[in-house]
């Protein structure tokens, strides 16, 4: 895998209540990103991101997963969380190292209780966000009233980016607002999308989702929203930059209907991502205490930068031993690196370092500004499911 700069990084956290198809949403995205070869499947106990002998056996998420892929240009890091109270911790700790937050519903059931406790969590780190409206395919899904139910419930910036042809076991196609076309996928695994016309009985549909994610995008921007009402629209240069503002800005979150087990609306959400998700970058960088600063210090994704790292993770591997996976906040760290623990004043020394994909991990000999990895048997570092506070500084 090519090195990354913190530009052309996307930290995203897919959130949400228990059941709402996270894992099987991650899985699909590998394959259709190529990193996988097939299809899990959290029945059959196969699945990239829920590997431990726990989850396999009761069928749910129990820790925080780290896996990526690359799309369009872009290193996409996903970390797939719990969706169950109990492990609210883990869910808290990929929120302090994302950069736009992924909350997943279910089309038949709407905004539940553990959608609310998450979106919570967005609101309480200020995080960009985007909805994934999942499970297009069940009989009973109701894609407008779930869009309608998370405008009310979770953010009134939710805004429609596709949404379907038809919902239930016919689901195969969905309008893109913003690409004003429609794209029919082929069955799962076969990769096949095809672009066409939006259907004519669904244009003024479109045409109204557009509109209304055109009014969010010029209510963000003075300029904008002056050449929205002298001209009627704006144009596709006004609309990419102003999107993005907006998303970071935090008054949009862009709404997209998916089937993560027909593999349908997928190739969509991950072109949206590539282009208009912010990275470390545009985030800006983050806060932390270090050695030899007064107070806090704002630390910018600067791979030229002194190497600063967060320990948000650690688990306990067979064969293995515990494994620390860390986000740097600046600079680059390579195996032999020497780093001062800012909370207990001890040194590390960083062995072996890695990328991961679940379980499965991947040499590699440097991780810079933006990106994640994971280092093995650090001595005096550890974390214990709750929010990991272990901010590193080079000596």
């Amino acid at each position: 895998m090519k090195e990354y700069g913190p530009e052309s990084i996307r930290n995203i956290a897919l959130i949400g209540h228990g059941g709402s198809g996270k894992t099987s949403l991650s899985e699909i995205i590998l394959y259709t990103a190529g990193e996988t070869n097939r299809i899990g499947n959290v029945l059959e106990g196969n699945t990239v991101s829920d590997y431990t002998s726990n989850e396999i056996e009761k069928q749910i998420s129990i820790s925080t997963s780290l896996m990526h892929i690359e799309w369009n240009g872009k290193k996409v890091n996903i970390l797939d969380t719990p969706g169950y109270s109990d492990f609210v911790g883990d869910v808290k700790s990929a929120m302090k190292v994302c950069d736009t937050a992924i909350m997943v519903l279910k089309s038949a059931e709407g905004v539940e209780v553990g959608s609310e406790v998450s979106g919570k969590f967005v609101n309480e780190f200020g995080l960009p966000s985007a909805i994934i409206i999942n499970k297009v395919d069940n009989e009973h899904s109701t894609f407008d009233e779930t869009l309608e139910k998370a405008k009310q419930r979770l953010t009134n910036g939710a805004i429609a980016v596709t949404f379907p042809i038809t919902q239930g076991v016919t689901f195969n196609a969905v309008v893109d607002v913003l690409k004003m076309k429609a794209y029919t996928y082929g069955e799962a695994g076969s990769k096949k999308v095809t672009e066409s016309d939006i259907p004519a009985d669904l244009k003024s549909k479109a045409e109204e989702y557009r509109t209304e994610l055109i009014e969010k995008i010029a209510e963000t921007d003075e300029v904008l929203m002056n050449k929205y009402f002298e001209e009627g629209s704006l144009s596709d240069a006004d609309i990419e930059k102003g999107l993005k503002s907006a998303i970071i800005g935090r008054s949009l979150s862009p709404v997209f209907a998916v089937s993560s087990t027909k593999a349908v609306g997928i190739n969509n959400f991950l072109d949206f991502m590539a282009a208009y998700f912010p990275s470390p970058v545009d985030r800006g960088g983050e806060e932390g205490v270090l050695a030899g600063k007064d107070g806090k210090v704002l630390v910018k994704p600067d791979p030229k930068g002194e190497p600063v790292i967060f320990i948000f993770k650690t688990i306990s591997e067979p064969h293995v031993g515990e494994l620390s996976l860390f986000k740097v906040y600046s600079g680059s760290v390579k195996a032999g690196l020497d780093l001062l623990n800012e909370s207990n004043s001890k040194t590390e020394r960083l062995s072996q370092l890695s990328v991961l994909n679940g379980r499965n991990r991947k040499d590699i000999a440097t991780v810079s500004a933006g990106d994640f990895g994971a280092v093995v048997k650090l001595k005096d570092t550890h974390t214990n499911n709750t929010l990991a506070t272990k901010i590193y500084l080079l000596l």
